[in-house]
């Protein structure tokens, strides 16, 4: 076999395109570091701070799916305005996420100064969020205030008086981004021709701003080592992912999957993924807004005197790249008997080999730590 390909670079962890003649392998690399097992017999309170470092970029989205996942198992139900904060930290994460990506995938899209312009606005832009939401969720990685029944406290009135602003503010700096990306002739040949190629075949979303278990089929979602998508291949061995499949079939999860779910999106080639991923940044800047408005933090933001117990929970929540998934079974004394984790770069793994690529495999934002955790699978 005459091997093309080597290290990506500028995305989230370890991997190797390696292409042949017919084949394309998505390699990771990333050692495989065992969270699930680690939390096995551990306090839920224990696993909400651990699942946070599955990754440094969707902390947030890890900690609220795994708060989803024990409150579905003890029969919580956070208080109006405890959800209301959580989807505006959630989402203050998303848009970090897609900032980051942005600074990353800038070189790909824009030469020269229109690209140092656009990666100037993404840092400015980040740094904002990023003072928001240690406000609102205290820290700009791993929150600390993301618990179990809400929000640990509320932030101050002025503190969200300050939100408002700034999110006024963050709006117009995306739109001068917005502006600068969008405009095609300005984009590499490569972006171009981006939109030449789709590998789709499918898409999974179970909301546009947060998640919600019941509106997609949890046990639908397989997971395989990525051996049993290259059978008899040696060099899929040396892969530490697995792949995740939604009844039977390789979906696409992540922004382009969110907007075409919820608002109709359409665009041509996988740089639509590129697109939707913008459009979906102001829309989330605008609910957030929308929240600041609405919440009252005189109201409570956390359930109180709950009691762990036996019980089983899953949370779905659209993370920044896709929709995740923590599944968890309690023992009697409200501890974790089993912890199961599905992320969305599982999914993406397929069709990000399909795009023959490095350009194509970065347009999905890979997050290879994330799929990597994993010791066993079923």
């Amino acid at each position: 076999m005459n091997n093309d390909g080597g290290r990506i670079v500028r995305i989230g962890g370890e991997a190797e395109l390696i292409r042949s003649d017919n084949e394309t392998f998505f390699i990771t690399t990333a050692p495989v570091r065992g969270f699930e097992k680690m939390v096995e017999g551990k306090s839920p309170i224990f696993v909400i701070e651990a699942v946070m470092r599955v990754c440094g970029i969707c902390h947030a989205a890890h900690a609220i799916t795994s708060c989803e996942a024990f409150e579905h198992a003890l029969g919580i139900i956070p208080p109006r305005d405890a959800m209301l904060l959580r989807e505006a930290a959630g989402l203050l994460n998303r848009v970090q996420s897609h900032l980051l990506h942005n600074i990353m995938i800038i070189p790909d899209i824009l030469d020269g100064k229109h690209g140092d312009a656009v990666t100037d606005l993404s840092f400015e832009a980040l740094e904002k969020v990023n003072k928001m939401l240690s406000n609102i969720a205290g820290a700009p990685t791993h929150p600390n205030r993301i618990v179990i029944g809400g929000i640990a406290r509320p932030p101050s009135e002025k503190i969200i008086e300050n939100g408002i602003n700034e999110i006024k503010e963050l709006l117009k700096i995306y739109d001068e981004i917005r502006k600068i990306e969008m405009d095609e002739s300005l984009w590499s040949e490569e972006a171009k021709n981006a939109k030449k190629v789709e590998v789709s075949r499918g898409f999974l979303a179970s909301h546009l701003f947060y998640g919600d278990r019941y509106a997609i089929n949890v046990d639908g979602i397989d997971v395989i080592p990525y051996t049993e998508i290259h059978k008899e291949k040696e060099i899929a061995k040396k892969s530490t992912s697995n792949v995740a499949l939604y009844e039977e079939k390789f979906v696409e999860v992540g922004p382009r999957a969110r907007m075409h779910s919820y608002r109709g999106f359409s665009y041509e080639g996988i740089m639509g993924i590129q697109v939707a991923r913008l459009q979906e940044m102001e829309l989330s800047l605008k609910r957030i807004g929308e929240i600041f408005n609405q919440v009252d933090i005189s109201q409570p933001v956390k359930t109180e005197g709950f009691i762990f117990r036996k019980g089983r929970g899953v949370g779905v929540y659209e993370a920044p790249r896709g929709t995740l998934v923590h599944k968890t079974v309690l023992n009697e004394d409200g501890r974790v008997e089993s912890y199961k984790i599905i992320v969305p770069t599982m999914f993406n793994i397929p069709l990000m080999e399909l795009t023959r690529s490095e350009f194509g495999i970065r347009l999905y934002d890979p997050c290879i730590p994330c799929s990597t955790h994993h010791v066993e699978v079923g």
